[in-house]
Parts: C-alpha cells; sequence; structure tokens
C-alpha cells in the first residue's frame, strides 16, 4: 500500500491527521523494519522531529516521539541502526522523552544505549545535562547495567 501511494505522488513526510506522526514514525513505532527501509529509500527523513501540539478541547501541549527516540524506547536496535545510518540526530531531544539515550535508559535497553555512544553521542559540553539525565532514568527506573554502562563512559 506504501508503495502504491508513493507511487501516486503521496508525501513521505506528511502527517497522518488522525495520528499526528510521519509514515516513518509510525512504521517504527509498529517495529516494521521493512518499512523503515522502504520509506527511507523513498525519501522519508530520518531527521523530522517529534510532534508538538496543542489538545484543542484541554490546551495541553503535547509531545511525541522522533522516530530515532521511539526506536530507543522500543528497544528496537535494527530499526535504531538504519536511522542512525541514515542521518536521524542521535543528541536531538524532543519532547518530553528527552535525547534517544534518555528513552533507551529509561526503558532498559543496554544495547541501543551502546549503539548511540557508538554513534557519537554527546557525553560532555551541550549533551553533558542530556547524559546525566540518562544515568539517573536509568537508576530510577531500575536498569543498573546502563548505568553502570554510562557511568563508565
Amino acid at each position: 500500500m506504501a508503495e502504491l501511494l508513493l507511487d501516486y505522488g503521496a508525501d513521505p513526510n506528511a502527517v497522518g491527521q488522525g495520528t499526528l506522526f510521519t509514515a516513518l514514525q509510525s512504521a517504527v513505532c509498529r517495529r516494521n523494519i521493512k518499512l523503515v527501509e522502504f520509506l527511507i529509500k523513498r525519501g522519508a527523513d530520518g531527521r523530522a522531529p517529534a510532534l508538538r501540539f496543542q489538545d484543542d478541547k484541554t490546551g495541553i501541549w503535547l509531545c511525541g516521539y522522533s522516530a530515532l527516540q521511539s526506536a530507543a524506547y522500543a528497544g528496537d536496535v535494527g530499526i535504531a541502526v538504519i536511522l542512525i545510518a541514515n542521518a536521524a540526530d542521535v543528541n536531538a531531544s524532543y519532547g518530553e522523552g528527552g535525547t534517544p539515550l534518555e528513552c533507551a535508559a529509561k526503558h532498559g535497553s543496554l544495547i541501543i544505549a551502546q549503539v548511540l555512544l557508538s554513534a557519537g553521542v554527546q557525553i560532555t559540553g551541550e549533551g553533558h545535562d542530556a547524559y546525566n539525565r540518562a544515568i539517573e532514568k536509568a537508576k530510577a527506573n531500575k536498569h543498573f547495567a546502563i548505568a553502570k554502562f554510562l557511568e563508565q563512559n
């Protein structure tokens, strides 16, 4: 279906009205690696930020996750590697989830944390605070192996 829509001119970076996600973000949330690869080949932007919008009824600002944050949250290493290889920003902080490293630390994905560090997550300078938050999130959620790994780097 995605191929047909794109062949007929659909924008791979369009935001769905019902979900407020791009097709790539939705594919990541569904952990559909084949669709992620296909969409990137067809021009989907792996650097697209999470959407921030205000709920019309409550007036509350709601935040989503970027594709890489979603992969980190889900612990999907394959998708995370594909996104990083296609220029996803490993240091970007969108929404309330923080950086992808914070998502990985909070949700217990040591291998994603390792991949992100190998890909160049900033641990000093501008990235120092986010790095410390990742350690604290790992500890708060009892992911002590991640906290130890991060503290040793």
